[in-house]
């Protein structure tokens, strides 16, 4: 073994009982503290040295929480060196930041002011810059010629003139009494989608896993395409509810023999929609964050009265209590939502 490692493990334990004294002192943990059953003397001083931050992160605040953010960025590089067993050291960071939150949740009393997040999906939690954007729009121009006839020079131009107007193609063609059928409109416009440009993000899924509050997702779009995006990202099993097209519209499945104006379309960012999320969550919207790309969206999260974050922006709106360029950068921006 040679100097550098050596070192290395006294700072750490030295580190460790510095976290267990400030820990019993600040009284979050006290005499409940030895259901903690880590074995941290066997457990690799990289992830152990990550598991000091995040104790002493609730203690002391932002500022600890910033040097465990660093911290990770620099496992993550060392996860290449050839000195380290990546795969070993994958499976204990793991198994190390579920059981810590495990106990975390169970052990300490919570100060983060957020009980659960709403997260919306396309162009949030993945860009449709891959090519969903251009496939998209293409899809909606097919569909328009396909099933209503409409002439292909001019689909384009009805496309943009429905969105403005209704907020979607589904929602103005119904409202202009076309009756479509949502379940087939969804076939063709996300049904063709080129779903193999979804790559799987491990970044964002150990993120996810860090946020011991409800995860839910709130979209726009239908089930069968959330699902799918979810799935291929490799973070489906993050969320515990999914709230979408036919969250938003039974009626439309309910009472398919009813004409299109009887049964409007409901959509973010009407107010309508985001009352029905509020109500088949659960939540108390001044103790949830809402997390979208859309400024509309996020104008009428905070009219309901949700806290908001808008993504995929440096600078914040007015109605914006937080901006963020990327989603993986949530623990830089928003640090208290692990207190």
């Amino acid at each position: 073994m040679d100097s550098k490692p050596w070192f290395f493990w006294y700072v750490l334990q030295l580190m460790v009982h510095l976290a267990f004294v400030l820990v019993q002192l600040s009284g979050k943990i006290g005499k409940h503290f030895q259901v903690c059953e880590f074995s941290y003397l066997q457990i690799q001083d990289s992830y152990l040295l990550d598991f000091v931050f995040l104790v002493v992160a609730k203690t002391v605040g932002r500022k600890l929480l910033k040097m465990k953010n660093k911290r990770f960025e620099i496992l993550q590089q060392n996860r290449k060196s050839k000195e380290i067993d990546a795969p070993l050291l994958y499976q204990q960071f793991q198994s190390l930041h579920q059981n810590f939150f495990q106990f975390h949740k169970s052990s300490m009393d919570s100060y983060s002011p957020f009980d659960c997040l709403i997260f919306d999906l396309d162009d949030t939690l993945y860009s449709s810059s891959i090519g969903f954007g251009d496939a998209t729009k293409r899809n909606i121009d097919d569909f328009l010629v396909e099933k209503c006839g409409f002439d292909e020079r001019k689909a384009s131009t009805l496309r943009v003139q429905l969105f403005k107007t209704y907020g979607s193609t589904l929602a103005g063609l119904r409202a202009l009494g076309y009756d479509v059928d949502a379940d087939e409109y969804h076939s063709i416009v996300h049904g063709r989608l080129p779903y193999h440009l979804i790559k799987p993000d491990p970044q964002l899924r150990n993120l996810l896993l860090t946020i011991t509050q409800r995860k839910i997702i709130f979209t726009n779009s239908d089930r069968a395409h959330a699902m799918k995006a979810l799935n291929l990202l490799g973070i489906a099993d993050c969320f515990q509810q999914i709230i979408c097209f036919e969250t938003m519209n039974p009626n439309l499945f309910n009472f398919k023999s009813a004409s299109p104006e009887e049964f409007p379309v409901v959509l973010k960012p009407s107010l309508e929609a985001f009352n029905i999320a509020i109500d088949v969550a659960g939540v108390d919207p001044s103790r949830t964050l809402f997390l979208d790309d859309n400024v509309g969206n996020i104008a009428a999260a905070k009219v309901v009265g949700l806290q908001t974050v808008v993504v995929g922006k440096t600078m914040k709106t007015n109605e914006a209590d937080y901006a963020l360029e990327k989603i993986h950068n949530l623990t830089h921006i928003v640090p208290e939502i692990w207190f």
